[in-house]
C-alpha cells in the first residue's frame, strides 16, 4: 500500500520533470529557429 503511493508519487514527478524539459526544449528551438532565420 504505501509502496504504491510511493511510486504514484515518483511518477508523478517524473512526468512533471519530463513536461518542463519538453516546455525548455520546445523554447531552444524556438529560439534557435529565430537565430537562423534572422542570420540567413
Amino acid at each position: 500500500m504505501l509502496k504504491e503511493k510511493l511510486w504514484a508519487c515518483v511518477l508523478e514527478q517524473i512526468t512533471k520533470f519530463l513536461q518542463f524539459l519538453l516546455q525548455k526544449l520546445q523554447q531552444l528551438f524556438r529560439d534557435y529557429n529565430l537565430q537562423l532565420i534572422w542570420y540567413s
